[in-house]
């Protein structure tokens, strides 16, 4: 009750709310709080009042911090963590969250579908020089209620970076040199070369949206740590793979699907110099061939070159590899025989070559595999 009697000096309650964005790319002024009320009114900003029972637990009572659902504190008191992702929360994070000056880790799922609320997270959070993981995610289908980027950074300490449906560009993401991993959904389909500044990066994914303007830049070839780079478009580039692609040796995992037009035959010397390769997945970029040279990398294990204009026959020395799952489907003009010698693939559980001409005779060898499951498989 004393608590409750300080908050309402204070000018505050523990109503809930809704805060909309002006989408502006401008850091707003914020009021002075302390950590206990700022939690106070971002409780009232993300309409606290709905959340279910169990979810906001604790908020807005006199019991410790720590006590607060999904509040983690340091051994100074400070708030370290925020988390409202379970089942999504409406509104927009206030400006005022920047007080908290120790967070670490935010991490906020919004259940803004229809509600006209535009940009609901505060330019401020980027300004949040403590934050080591930022992750928000706005699953909605309009691009007006869309998270908009600010035009600056203050994220010199982020590690890990999750963000989907967003309007703006990503060039401040070069000022962010600690980054490990990055996952970006829904957004601009062009990857900045300013990225090339985050040579700490571990792990890229990037979904984008939209008709891209420039291919995939180069800067990504100083990224000499990426182990898994994957890369996802709407619309297809109008460019072939680019050459760094295959000198990027550190790479464990690739996917590249849909970010090449009409890429083409796919060279075999630059391909085998993948030689740490584990997961290759090159989907929809009109690759029309499947080189000899890959089933000569030990590393191997999962091959995707679905949905090309692959033709011709699958290689007999595919036996020759490592391979664990194999994906040719929807390329029409892959013909012949499956060969005998993937009988040798005592690791292998996946096969599958729907829409393409391949003999659908499948060799004894090959049902054999101990792992081998033909109908989990698409053969045909």
């Amino acid at each position: 009750m004393m608590l409750l009697a300080v908050l309402s000096l204070l000018g505050m309650s523990c109503k809930g709310g809704s805060s909309e964005g002006d989408g502006s790319a401008d850091v707003p002024e914020f009021e002075k709080l302390d950590e206990r009320a700022t939690l106070v009114k971002v409780f009232e900003a993300l309409n606290g009042n709905e959340w279910k029972d169990e979810d906001k637990a604790g908020w807005c009572t006199d019991a410790p911090l720590n006590e607060w659902k999904g509040v983690e504190l340091d051994d100074a008191g400070k708030v370290t963590k925020l988390q409202f992702s379970v089942y999504g929360v409406k509104g927009a994070i206030p400006a005022e969250i920047q007080n908290l000056e120790a967070l670490k880790d935010l991490n906020v799922t919004f259940k803004n579908m229809g509600t006209g609320i535009q940009n609901p997270v505060a330019a401020n959070v980027f300004q949040m020089a403590s934050l080591e993981s930022l992750r928000l995610n706005c699953p909605t289908n309009k691009e007006e209620e869309y998270i908009q980027l600010p035009e600056s950074f203050n994220l010199p300490n982020l590690k890990h970076f999750t963000i989907n449906r967003v309007k703006g560009d990503f060039h401040q993401l070069g000022t962010c040199t600690n980054l490990i991993d990055i996952v970006i959904k829904n957004c601009t389909p062009d990857i900045p070369a300013e990225i090339g500044n985050c040579t700490q990066l571990r792990d890229i994914f990037w979904e984008g949206e939209g008709t891209p303007t420039k291919p995939l830049t180069a800067e990504l070839a100083k990224l000499t740590s990426l182990k898994g780079l994957s890369i996802y478009t709407d619309e297809p580039y109008n460019e072939k793979l680019p050459d760094f692609i295959w000198d990027m040796s550190s790479l464990e995992n690739i996917v590249l699907k849909n970010v090449a037009k009409n890429h083409g035959e796919l060279d075999a010397e630059k391909v085998a110099k993948l030689s740490n390769i584990e997961g290759l997945n090159l989907v929809k970029d009109g690759i029309t061939n499947i080189p000899e040279s890959l089933f000569s990398i030990a590393s191997l294990k999962y091959l995707d070159l679905s949905e090309n204009a692959i033709s011709g026959e699958i290689p007999a020395n595919i036996g020759n590899s490592n391979l664990r799952s194999i994906d040719f489907s929807k390329n029409a003009g892959l013909t012949g025989k499956i060969p005998a010698s993937i009988g040798n693939l005592k690791d292998l559980y996946k096969l599958y070559l729907t829409g393409t001409g391949v003999d659908q005779n499948v060799p004894a060898s090959v049902k054999s595999l101990p792992k081998f499951d033909s109908f989990s498989s698409r053969m045909f």
